[in-house]
């Protein structure tokens, strides 16, 4: 009968090792900041989708559509319903798109009511902000509609051209 020595020693060695490894990676990326963090995690898992290393973090109270097209322009529908549209404010951040809102509101809490039903949470201010790399991502070229309460911002892919080039070939006959 055949002997099979295992060294526990080493397994864990190996393990702490790796458990190192991983929490150094972890804290280097939360310095750079939770955007960063879950592109991070999305690539270790990702299913070769277009842009899945792009995170787009949940931001609350903010129902938001976000998908790509043919044409591979990506797409963020937000619904701000009861905004008006001058408090809406759109910009790019490094490579970062930061959508940035406030208003006011008559809040019935204050004045007493009695809820039947209360779903309707509208925040005041909102501040979203999501990950569009400028190399990926034409930021000159966005078109952003507002019309009835929907924000449309459609941003489109940068088209990355090929040049060609002529190789030289050189002869080893003399």
């Amino acid at each position: 009968m055949a002997k099979i020595e295992i060294d526990l020693d080493e397994i864990k060695s190996e393990i702490k090792k790796a458990t190192k490894e991983f929490v150094n990676a972890v804290e280097e990326n939360f310095k750079m900041g939770t955007e960063e963090v879950q592109r991070t995690f999305k690539n270790m898992s990702s299913g070769g989708e277009p842009y899945s290393d792009l995170s787009f973090p949940k931001v609350g109270g903010l129902k938001t559509n976000i998908f790509s097209t043919k044409d591979s322009s990506l797409v963020f529908e937000f619904l701000l319903p009861a905004v008006p549209e001058d408090s809406v404010e759109l910009e790019f951040v490094g490579d970062y798109l930061v959508l940035s809102c406030s208003f006011s509101r008559e809040d019935p809490a204050k004045e007493d009511a009695y809820f039947y039903r209360n779903e309707i949470k509208l925040p005041g201010e909102l501040k979203a902000r999501y990950y569009v790399p400028a190399e990926s991502f034409d930021h000159d070229a966005v078109k952003a509609i507002f019309s009835r309460g929907i924000l449309r911002v459609e941003i489109p892919a940068r088209v990355k051209k090929i040049k060609a080039k002529k190789v030289n070939i050189s002869s080893t006959d003399t």
